[in-house]
Formats: structure tokens, sequence, C-alpha cells
């Protein structure tokens, strides 16, 4: 556990926390699930590489190279489990299904894990920045808000990065696919893409089955790996405890195993032995695959629960209105009759589900007041551009707004 401590220590977990252009339970997936199993690989390397790695109970005429050769030929070809209740099988016996694969692989496997778990990550940065909009660099220009004589200008900034992104695509025709792109709207009436405006949402929400799909599968995984009823394996502790029962040793993770292995000598003649041995890791290993069910299965409700409430924020449009003219009240935008009336039209034409997608990713990583205050910005941009209801139900052209160097 010490070991454990000091790997995590050596991390600034701050730093996890920085740039981010994705909710808490991305982070919880990505970030502190793939640290901890790097943690955990890094400790399961130092125990099985420093000290000995497996102690076997030799017969009294091996040698000390005899002994330590036994434990070297019994730690790579495998061991197997058998209850001491249970008679040794023969010599020649078939003991495959007995046999325990994993424990030399775990410190790989772990990090297997780790990098599909960042995997998702990788997924959604590289894909969103083909928006034409960086949802990063929104995100860190957050931290010049900070600043107070920046402060409005830094607003503007982003209000006007945002704008642009929302106008740029809206009626741009042709590309590579635009045929392709014609026929599946045609005749599946599938909307989605830049011009659509819900580019970034769709591939949030793709990104975020990803997560989900991936944390179920570490189950299945794990279980295959350690070739052993591991689905359950939380529960039936909690009911072992729950019962009060002593805690024994498990056949998941036996740490008193068999060990067959063969001598050549001269003459070709051929020695079999069978030993006894003792497995150190396994009680690590059980400890550890314990915690890993207890938080994967953790990851699974909260990646499941995240993944339920951003699609009721796409899927009903009522949300989405409601979000918008909550923080324009909160600003004051919204005084008269003809004000209100516009609000709609400024969320679906204008906003669309983009729009207030940003804008949620800024209020989950900074706060509602930024929030609040880019909403303001881009409702005096959107009465600039479509100051008549006409052009506002229509949105027809592309802004033609400057960039900053703010961002």
């Amino acid at each position: 556990m010490t070991d454990f401590i000091g790997v995590l220590s050596a991390v600034n977990l701050q730093k996890l926390r920085d740039h981010a252009d994705d909710d808490a339970v991305d982070r919880l997936n990505h970030d502190i699930t793939a640290v901890v199993l790097v943690a955990v690989a890094v400790v399961i390397t130092t125990k099985n590489y420093v000290g000995d790695q497996i102690q076997c109970w030799s017969p009294g005429y091996f040698t000390s190279t005899y002994v330590d050769y036994t434990k070297k030929a019994c730690w790579v070809t495998n061991t197997y489990y058998v209850p001491f209740d249970d008679a040794i099988p023969n010599q020649g016996a078939d003991v495959s299904e007995m046999r325990i694969n994993y424990y030399q692989w775990v410190h790989f496997f772990l990090i297997c894990q780790a990098a599909m778990f960042y995997a998702p990550k990788v997924v959604w940065k590289a894909l969103n920045g083909a928006s034409g909009v960086s949802v990063t660099a929104l995100i860190e220009a957050t931290e010049m808000l900070d600043e107070p004589e920046q402060r409005p200008a830094t607003l503007r900034a982003m209000a006007r990065r945002i704008h642009r992104y929302l106008g740029h695509y809206r009626n741009k025709k042709g590309g590579r696919f635009a045929g392709i792109q014609d026929m599946l709207e045609t005749r599946f009436r599938l909307t989605c893409g830049k011009k659509h405006g819900n580019y970034l949402t769709m591939l949030y929400m793709l990104t975020k089955i990803i997560y989900l799909g991936n944390a179920l599968l570490q189950l299945v995984f794990m279980n295959l790996f350690l070739s052993t009823d591991f689905h359950w394996y939380g529960i039936a502790v909690l009911r072992d405890l729950a019962q009060y029962k002593e805690w024994p040793e498990s056949s998941r993770f036996p740490r008193v195993t068999m060990c067959d292995f063969e001598v050549r000598q001269l003459g070709n003649n051929i020695h079999r032995h069978t030993v006894q041995c003792v497995l150190p890791i396994n009680f690590f290993n059980e400890r550890i695959y314990l915690f890993l069910w207890f938080w994967v299965v953790l990851i699974v409700l909260c990646t499941a629960f995240s993944a339920v409430n951003w699609f009721m924020r796409v899927a009903f449009q009522g949300d989405r209105v409601r979000y918008v003219k909550l923080h324009l009240l909160t600003m004051g935008k919204l005084k008269g009759m003809s004000e209100r009336k516009r609000c709609r039209p400024f969320v679906i034409n204008y906003l669309r589900q983009d729009g207030v997608f940003l804008l949620r990713l800024i209020g989950l990583n900074k706060d509602e007041v930024v929030v609040a205050e880019l909403l303001a910005e881009l409702w005096d941009l959107y009465n600039e551009q479509y100051p008549t209801e006409p052009q506002a139900a229509a949105l027809v052209g592309d802004p033609d707004v400057s960039e900053t160097k703010v961002l």
C-alpha cells in the first residue's frame, strides 16, 4: 500500500484538471482511472522483479541450485491450483483447467487497461479538432477571465469565436463526401454534422457511448484474463462479509499452488517432479482486483448516469431553451416581450445544439457566471447580425467576424 501511495504522490493530480474539454466523469475515466491502473502496474512490477517471485517446497535432496531452478521453472511454466481436500493429480494427468496463467502478466494487462480507458479521450481530441473550433482553446481562454483588465476583451473574443463557428458551416455546400451526406439525409433523415450545428454534440455523445462500452468490457476482459467467474466477485465478497465469514483463500487467486516440471539428465532420462509452491504476488492480486471490481462498477454507474444526463440535454429542445433563457434573464437581456419571443429562435436557429453544448462545457469547467456573460455577448452579436425577425428565422449567410489574438 505504501508503494501504491508513493506512486500516486509522484503524480501531480492537479494537472489532471487543467485544460479539460469534457466533464468530470470523463476525467474519472481517462485521467484518474488510467493513473490508478498505471500506479498499480508499477507496484506489481516491483513486487514481481524485486525479491522472490515464488517459493516452492522442494525435496530435501535438492541442492540450492536445484531449488533455484525449481522456482524459476514453476514461475515461467504456470502452476495449477488443487484444494487441500482434493487429491493431487497423477503425473501426466490433464491439469489445464486448473492452471493459473495470469500472474506473470498482470502488470502488462493493467497497462493495457489504462490505455483502453485513455483511448476515448484521444478519439474526442482528434475528431473535435476537425470541427473548426478548438474546444480546448475556449476552455483555456477562461483562465484569462481571472484577470479583471483582460476579462471584457477575453469574453468578446470567445463570443466572436463561437459566433464565427456557428455561422461558418450553416449553408456551406460541397465537400468530398457531400453527395453521400445528401443521400443519407434524404433517405434516412440523418441530420448530423457541422452544417446542422450538432457535429460536436453528436461526437461527444459517441464518445460517451465509447466510455460506457469500454467500462462494461473491462469486466468481461478481466473475467477472460483471470479465466474465472469474475463478474460477481465483489458481490460474493460482500455476501461473505455480511455473513461474518473469514476471508478464505480464493480459488480465483490461490496463494498455494502445485507445479509439475521435468528434468532431463544424461542418457535421455526424464525425471518428473511435483512440488508445492507459494505465490506471494496473489495476495496483492486478490486485493487489487477486488478494488478494481468495485472501481469499474462505480465507473460504469457514473458513466451511464452522465450519458443519460447528456442525452436528456441533447434530446429535449425545451431544456436548451430554458438553460439559455435563465442565463439571459440573469444578465437582464430579456426585458421586453419582443426580446423574449426572439429567445427561442436564438437558441434553436442560431446557437443550435453545438452552441449550447459549448456553453455547457464552459460552465462545467469554469462557472455559470462566465456562461451568462458569454450568452450576453452572443445575444448582442445575434441582434447585430439578424436585427429583424425574417433574418433571425432564416439565418442566411456566413457571419463575417474577425478573430482576435486572444484565442
